[in-house]
């Protein structure tokens, strides 16, 4: 397994828009730059480069990641992979860790995990795309860009939509996605990834759009993936600015954290329904 300092320095050194750039051609607009997209076929670009947060999303066909998974996706390498050839490209020395039986079943079921949670996002992103409700709230809370950029989405009230998502009844289980009644736990809520600064969806967070729900935000129970009191809201897009500006703002909550970084103040996060700890920082 690779070192986690040295998947670290791989993206610090590897700025996204040289690895996107060796396959696109970026064109800048506004404060960002733009391109067509490497993963669907489109004649006006739509695929965004955030240099600022070291971040790419398609506004077209949602795809979402950094300099890590840009190469997974359009070398067709695994994660291990993407890193050594990232390293290898911006001089970073990879150092690997040999993992014990025990640590690399646990591991694999964190790809489980985290490959489960990226389907159920795409099927409430498409909910979403369906929904005026949905849409009409996020929007006019955070901003268009700021919601395709972060991928969030929707679960409608009633809805089975993990059934559609093609994971196993364990890692459901595990991550604890369906009521007693075998609905979604998220029913009638827009849906926000949490990610880690690897842009891996840990867990969610879910805003209620029922005026008479006095749970206005539902987070994802802890699973082997999401540990609230070791995890920070925002730190996916935060680590890097905050790392450049050597600032980071620590606000209340989650809503706090998007209401900055819609506005472009990025190196926010936010404690996840805890105290601060020394896990978190």
């Amino acid at each position: 397994m690779i070192d986690q300092r040295t998947i670290d320095e791989v993206l610090n050194r590897a700025e996204i828009e040289k690895v996107v750039g060796v396959r696109c051609e970026l064109k800048k607009k506004g404060s960002h730059l733009f391109a067509c997209c490497p993963f669907h076929s489109e004649d006006t670009p739509s695929f965004a480069v955030y240099t600022q947060s070291g971040t790419y999303h398609c506004y077209g066909c949602q795809k979402h990641g950094n300099a890590i998974s840009f190469v997974m996706e359009t070398e067709n390498v695994t994660y291990p992979e993407a890193i050594k050839r990232l390293a290898k490209r911006f001089g970073v020395d990879v150092k690997e860790e040999k993992l014990t039986p025990e640590k690399e079943i646990e591991h694999r079921k964190k790809e489980s995990m985290w490959a489960a949670n990226e389907r159920l996002l795409k099927v409430y992103q498409d909910e979403f795309a369906k929904s005026k409700e949905a849409q009409s709230y996020a929007y006019n809370r955070w901003g268009r860009d700021y919601c395709n950029l972060m991928g969030i989405g929707y679960c409608p009230p009633f809805s089975k939509l993990v059934d559609k998502a093609s994971i196993s009844d364990g890692i459901v289980a595990e991550l604890n996605l369906k009521s007693e009644k075998g609905y979604d736990k998220l029913c009638n809520r827009i849906v926000i990834p949490i990610r880690d600064r690897f842009q891996r969806i840990i867990a969610f967070t879910a805003r209620t759009l029922d005026k008479n729900c006095n749970t206005k935000y539902l987070n994802s129970a802890e699973s082997l993936i999401y540990h609230k009191g070791e995890n920070l809201f925002g730190i996916d897009a935060a680590w890097q600015p905050a790392r450049k500006s050597g600032t980071l703002y620590v606000v209340e909550g989650a809503p706090d954290c998007m209401r900055l970084q819609s506005i472009g103040v990025l190196n926010a996060v936010a404690p996840l329904g805890t105290a601060l700890t020394k896990e978190q920082l």
